[in-house]
């Protein structure tokens, strides 16, 4: 292909997703209720939101239970968060349908619209968190494929590129035919147009748009702007492809003229794009597993029966990567009997494939309970994708199964550590070398390991040569002790921190013994001389001993801080506040105390405290906990400029905290683009995944 570029313009689809997320939307749910919820719309379109709140409120105290009270609920909600700007109620609100009903239709939409608020209030993580649940707890619902559309945009807005591209592909192979897929597929181009600036993908991406779609009548919009970008690339506009060119196309529409035979006449076509179950299987992937079988002509032997046959096209559907016909075939065949663990794995898969992990990760739960070697059989295809190298595939079954037993975890993410090496993605390496060492932080192999990615892809020589002496044994050492302990308590495996910060107390007093015995000494010698010189010279020995003796109780008190932090979350708020509570009375003015009580008021929900006890700290001591601490309360409440003030305060003064460093860089890169130089530093990642 001849190189192309893009010619930059203003996209008018720049707020496509947003557009169609207009405040209307919370009220056409609850379209059809009569009586008391049609006075209470009329009162709201009037601006009344009181006397319709009011009005709302009867509906459900008639009969909490019903569906048109969690529809009222929702209404209430909406009124809240969107006409009243009452912001704490409307989600108190939302998520009260979900608390009071969570399998309920209504429950799908209260997360959907909460992760609506998050996404347009920039708090993505949160966002990502509610439609990650819509997507895999609801997947017979339209909602369901909704908000997997939505958590794609939700990953490319927080600058995780990958994590959306992967996402509009599982909305892609999860209803190939819906207008859903071609805007995923569009959004996508797009991304790799605006975003990641790869036009080698965006023209294959909007290449495959118009040879897909190009006969769609339904789609002919997308298909116009993808010709459009392609024009402007001056890239090769291919041919429409003929649905009934390919088998996919041929068996969909053998299955559609089934149908249309069966469809009684005189009644209504079935409605194509509502997905729900009907007690045949097609809930979660959409497509009818017996109409599939009907458009296949089977014979069994006497010995066969139906599920058998089934099993046995699922798994030609699975070879041929046929994951939608695929895992509506397994699932079905299931539920009429099959006990083969091999269903149960390719099931989890096709429900990977199409962005439900989830839903596969309960799948495969079933299925290690009728086959408890299964997962040592899915870790063998990991390795063999590995050595084949197929990294992606590996990744994306290692990733699949972690979890699952949390004795294989430490290894897993050793083995996802060494699949992002081959990817060369060192940043991706290290967290997962990070996870397994917070299970395991006596893993020497992968100690090495994290010593070798930070020394040399990192270039963080201080840390890759903490690594490197945990890794030859010396447990002695106050920084090998305290970085255990920091990873463990990072990935929530406080048992091992609180024993790492123990150890890292107990080496620093057994060092602050020796210069407390020195300068016992020299201030005996120095008040037994009368000569001035000779004292003169004492007192600097003792000075310089008490610095060393100030600079190992000050690191003993933080660990011992660390300690009660990780007691909190390990055995609860009040044993590790007792702790806090006596260290606190023991140095009551002290930088790391006033940290400390910050953590623990920020753990009971006392978020001004814990911000002025942060603040305190830090106008006390600007070391690096409390801002850690103070500036990710910023970013989880979406004011990231405020974190970011804040960091580069503490990197002025601290510039060799490289860490720190790294995430000023990647903050400031996320916030003004424009302006700042493009860094290696990671952009703050997303903690889920889809």
């Amino acid at each position: 292909m001849k190189s192309t570029s893009f010619t930059k313009k203003k996209s008018r689809r720049g707020n496509f997703f947003l557009k169609t997320l207009s405040i209307l939307v919370a009220f056409a749910f609850i379209a059809g209720c009569a009586g008391a919820m049609k006075n209470a719309d009329e009162l709201a379109a009037k601006g009344d939101y009181k006397g319709a709140i009011d009005v709302y409120q009867q509906t459900i105290q008639k009969d909490p239970s019903s569906s048109d009270a969690r529809k009222a609920q929702l209404a209430i909600a909406a009124l809240y968060l969107d006409k009243m700007n009452n912001i704490e109620e409307g989600l108190k609100a939302y998520q009260k349908v979900v608390d009071d009903a969570p399998d309920s239709e209504e429950a799908a939409e209260a997360l959907y619209r909460m992760g609506i608020y998050f996404f347009k209030t920039e708090l993505y993580e949160k966002a990502e968190a509610m439609f990650t649940e819509v997507v895999n707890k609801y997947p017979q619902l339209s909602r369901s494929q909704d908000a997997q559309l939505l958590l794609a945009k939700t990953y490319e807005k927080a600058n995780e590129y990958n994590k959306a591209a992967d996402v509009y592909d599982s909305v892609i192979k999860r209803d190939p035919q819906s207008k859903r897929a071609v805007q995923a597929m569009f959004s996508k181009g797009k991304l790799y147009q605006d975003k990641v600036q790869d036009q080698e993908k965006a023209i294959k991406t909007y290449q495959q748009i118009v040879k897909d779609y190009g006969k769609n009548v339904d789609v002919q919009e997308q298909v116009e702007e993808a010709k459009k970008e392609l024009g402007s690339a001056g890239a090769e506009i291919p041919q429409p492809v003929d649905e009934l060119a390919t088998p996919e196309g041929r068996r969909a529409a053998r299955r559609e003229a089934t149908r249309e035979r069966d469809r009684p006449r005189g009644s209504p076509a079935p409605e194509t794009t509502k997905k729900e179950d009907t007690g045949r299987g097609i809930q979660s992937f959409g497509v009818d597993p017996e109409m599939i079988m009907q458009s296949i002509q089977i014979s069994m032997d006497g010995q066969g029966t139906y599920y058998d046959a089934m099993f046995m096209v699922a798994n030609m559907k699975f070879g041929e990567e046929n994951y939608r016909e695929a895992g509506a075939l397994y699932e079905r065949a299931l539920q009429l009997g099959l006990k083969d663990p091999i269903a149960y794995r390719n099931l989890a898969d096709c429900y990977r494939k199409i962005g439900l992990a989830d839903k596969g990760r309960e799948v495969l739960k079933q299925g290690m309970g009728k086959d408890p070697q299964m997962l040592d059989s899915i870790i063998e295809s990991g390795e063999a994708q590995y050595q084949f190298e197929n990294y992606e595939a590996a990744l994306g079954i290692y990733q699949s199964i972690v979890g699952l037993s949390p004795g294989k975890d430490s290894k897993l993410y050793h083995r996802i550590g060494l699949v992002y090496k081959k990817l060369n993605n060192p940043d991706k390496e290290i967290e997962a070398y990070e996870q397994s060492i917070a299970i395991n932080p006596n893993d020497v192999e992968v100690l090495q390991l994290m010593a070798e990615a930070l020394y040399y892809r990192k270039g963080d020589r201080t840390k890759a040569g903490i690594y490197q002496d945990a890794a030859d044994g010396k447990v002695n050492s106050y920084e090998v002790q305290k970085e255990l302990a920091d990873i463990a308590y990072k990935h929530g495996n406080y048992n091992w921190a609180k024993t790492k910060y123990e150890t890292a107390v107990r080496v620093l007093q057994r060092e602050i013994e020796k210069p407390q015995s020195e300068k016992a000494k020299f201030e005996a010698q120095k008040e037994a001389t009368a000569d001035l010189a000779e004292k003169a010279k004492l007192k600097k020995e003792i000075d310089r001993l008490q610095s060393e003796i100030d600079d190992l109780s000050w690191k003993i008190l933080l660990m011992q801080v660390k300690t009660a932090l990780a007691v909190a979350h390990k055995d609860g708020i009040e044993a590790g506040k007792q702790l806090i509570d006596a260290l606190a009375a023991q140095n009551p003015d002290h930088a790391i105390t006033h940290y400390g009580l910050g953590e623990f008021a920020l753990m009971q929900g006392d978020t001004a405290s814990a911000i002025a006890e942060f603040q305190k700290s830090i106008e006390l001591e600007n070391f690096l906990e409390p801002n850690v601490a103070l500036g990710e309360y910023y970013l989880s409440q979406g004011n990231k400029e405020e974190a970011l003030k804040l960091w580069e305060a503490y990197t002025t003064k601290n510039y060799t905290d490289r860490t720190m460093r790294n995430r000023v860089e990647a903050l400031k890169q996320e916030l003004h683009p424009e302006t700042t130089p493009k860094s290696k530093a990671p952009t703050p990642a997303l903690k889920g995944s889809q």
